[in-house]
């Protein structure tokens, strides 16, 4: 059957639905209104048991989708879950089979939801993929894979949340994230993972895509191949989200590389190499696996040759093995010893001195036939979100014997399985023990209200670029970094990454540039956002925050250069990837998805012209104000500031801000934050630590405010000491 006639063969049910509903009083559960349709309309058993080469019902999976269409075109209402009822609309509607098209074409042409690959799954093959390879899914079967046993023996494979009721009554990700709010209010504030989860779930995985079953960070348990569409089965205590699963072989297969993804349900076909790797070691769709004599190894990479930073996940990289004068390096027999699979520690060595990557060889030794030259070659499987310094493996007590460590001259070494994943477990990325970070964590620090951090919240999500903007002492810097913590609901400074602009700030220090080298020559080297940038492109499940301080001291134009363009939201991923300035012919660079821009501007620096209006469209401009109020005044209790100090400062400061606001030299944008008395100084009396902030800081800043006026300046100090 063709697509077209696929797509019919639901809208039909269109009319029976409206009229079966109207006649169970205008609301129902999806199953009584199922068996109503077939009833009123006396269908054959060779319609209402037809199935699907999964099992699944096609009448059944028709109604579904004709009662999806009805309400995105606004006849079925779809706030209470678990029930279709009608609007008024769907009241009044008597739909003909000219209707019935309309209301297809209404929808095809205007709901978001409505594109190719979903029309796709309402065809008569709705089994077989629209394209010819499958998708490759990791997921856990239940919480530390608890449910393993029983998906297995069952054929099946689950998913949690039950509190939601059947997906395919939740239109959105974002309906399924609604719920999952009302639903689990204790939890998460944000439900990015697991609503995508839920919807991939439901809507994402196909019939002959892979799943890959694992059991925390280091442990692969087999593939299956999914068998049918998504279902709900209520009749179960748990684990109520569905789809049945030919499970082809099950075991036990160590991850020695990375870390598995802690998400319930990840995507990996979209890591080539990754995937490769995961078909050899457990045999997927083939029944070789790595060899089990795997070895493991050291590599030396010398900054001031190449940098392992500047390369990709999934890049082939090549090492000689003789030297520039043609003599064997060190170790030679090492260099004859790799073979492919063998697994490699990434050192920069000095003046970097840091473990920064894993690689796996791809070629044992040989001769290239452009060059002459006997190489090995590996490619790049992992960056290190947080590097191992060198100073850090000496302290760890399983590599005392470790070969590197007593003689680091060379380029390759060789080492123990324990060796190598005792280097690895001081990964920051590898089950980082960082403390959560959610929204209630955000307002006990910053001196704002839920509704307000809402809003920034949105803001950043909608645009993926803010600037805190406000005057001096309003903690912009330290609300950034906060902002960044309840997005990630995690305390992880190694995701965040800082700069601050000036004047001479340049392209070359932001993106990438000629430098010099020892020997009087130039080289490319990459500036702080690019290699910035590369780290979030090489762990996309995860946001990376990228702050900017005092962003409009600097030459925006000339600084962000090409990357103007790319720094719009919709403008991120690879399929935008440009030439940069300095690149080579065959490269391109391009800003990920998982990156943010957050900005803090200073808006009493007189001597900054205004931003680039083309730079200022790309941001979200989120004022800040001083704040003086009774969570200020908490705040400083705790640190055991006495209440008369407090109320001083609470009344001086306020009635100061207000002066320098109704000043029409100067205006709000000038008034002075509550972040000078943030800290606290328990060395010195209330008194002496407030006269220390009011002659040393906030009292030059007046003098430089009213320079023109220097009696006014006084009295405002006066007025602040008094």
């Amino acid at each position: 059957m063709a697509k077209n006639e696929g797509k019919r063969e639901f809208m039909m049910y269109m009319a029976p639905l409206l009229d079966s509903l109207r006649t169970l009083g205008g609301s129902a559960k999806p199953a009584e209104i199922i068996s109503a349709i077939a009833k009123r309309n006396d269908l054959d058993e060779s319609v209402t048991d037809a199935k699907y080469e999964s099992g699944a019902s096609k009448f059944e999976h028709q109604v579904r989708w004709a009662r999806q269409y009805l309400f995105w075109d606004g006849y079925i209402d779809g706030s209470k879950r678990g029930v279709w009822a009608l609007t008024d609309k769907g009241q009044k509607a008597i739909i003909s089979e000219e209707d019935a098209l309309q209301i297809y074409k209404n929808v095809s042409a205007n709901y978001p939801y409505s594109d190719l690959a979903l029309e796709n799954q309402l065809a008569e093959d709705f089994d077989a993929r629209t394209d010819d390879k499958p998708q490759y899914w990791i997921v856990a079967p239940g919480e530390g894979a608890k449910k393993w046993d029983e998906f297995r023996n069952g054929g099946l494979i689950g998913i949690g949340w039950d509190k939601l009721e059947d997906l395919n009554d939740y239109n959105s990700r974002d309906a399924i994230k609604k719920a999952l709010l009302e639903q689990y209010p204790n939890g998460s504030k944000s439900r990015t993972h697991t609503s995508l989860a839920l919807w991939d779930f439901a809507h994402k995985v196909h019939q002959g895509d892979i799943l890959i079953a694992k059991k925390g960070t280091r442990e692969y348990l087999g593939y299956g191949i999914v068998q049918s569409d998504y279902f709900f089965d209520d009749s179960r205590d748990e684990y109520k989200h569905l789809r049945k699963v030919v499970w082809k072989k099950t075991g036990s297969w160590a991850e020695d590389v990375a870390p598995i993804v802690t998400k319930t349900l990840t995507n990996i076909s979209k890591y080539p190499t990754l995937l490769s790797r995961l078909q050899r070691l457990i045999g997927i769709e083939q029944e070789a696996v790595i060899p089990k004599d795997v070895n493991y190894w050291w590599l030396n990479a010398n900054p001031k040759y190449w940098r392992i930073e500047d390369f990709e996940v999934g890049q082939e990289q090549f090492y000689t093995t003789h030297n520039e004068k043609g003599n064997k390096r060190n170790r030679f027999e090492y260099f004859q010893t790799v073979k492919p699979g063998d697994l490699v520690i990434g050192y920069a060595s000095s003046p970097v001195k840091q473990v920064v990557a894993v690689f796996e060889i791809s070629k044992a030794a040989y001769t290239d036939e452009d060059d002459g030259k006997e190489k090995i070659a590996f490619i790049i499987q992992k960056f290190l979100p947080t590097p191992v310094t060198w100073s850090s493996l000496e302290a760890i007590p399983a590599l005392k014997e470790c070969e590197v460590l007593k003689n680091n001259q060379g380029s390759l070494f060789k080492l123990s399985k324990a060796e190598f994943n005792a280097i690895l477990s001081h990964d920051g990325s590898e089950d980082t023990q960082t403390n959560g970070y959610g929204r209630e964590e955000a307002l006990q620090e910053l001196f704002m209200g839920d509704g307000e951090l809402e809003k920034i919240l949105s803001a950043l999500a909608h645009k993926q670029n803010i600037i805190l903007k406000g005057p001096p002492g309003t903690g912009k810097t330290f609300m950034a970094r906060r902002l960044a913590y309840a997005r990630m609901e995690e305390k992880d400074p190694s995701k965040i990454e800082m700069v601050q602009f000036h004047q001479s700030y340049s392209y070359e220090d932001f993106v990438q540039g000629y430098r010099p080298k020892e020997d009087a020559s130039f080289r490319i080297e990459n500036g702080v956002f690019y290699r910035f940038c590369k780290r979030a492109q090489a762990d996309p499940d995860n946001d990376y925050f990228f702050i900017i301080d005092e962003i409009n001291r600097g030459n925006l134009s000339k600084i962000f250069g090409e990357l103007m363009l790319l720094i719009e939201k919709d403008k991120r991923g690879e399929d935008f990837a440009i030439h940069l300035t300095y690149s080579q012919a065959i490269e391109k660079f391009f800003i990920p998805k998982n990156v943010f821009l957050i900005g803090t501007m200073n808006t009493a620096d007189r001597s900054l012209a205004l931003l680039d209006y083309a730079l200022r469209r790309r941001f979200a401009f989120i004022s800040t104000s001083p704040i003086f109020d009774d969570k200020f005044g908490a705040e400083l209790s705790k640190k055991d500031v006495g209440s008369e100090m407090i109320e001083r400062i609470q009344r001086n400061l306020t009635e100061l801000n207000k002066e320098i606001a109704t000043d029409h030299n100067l205006g709000s944008g000038f008034e002075i934050g509550h972040s000078y008395f943030c800290n606290v100084d328990d060395d010195m009396d209330d008194e002496a630590w407030y006269r220390q902030i009011i002659e040393q800081e906030i009292g030059p800043m007046l003098e430089e405010y009213w320079f023109d006026n220097p009696e006014k300046a006084e009295s405002a100090k006066r007025s602040l000491l008094n």
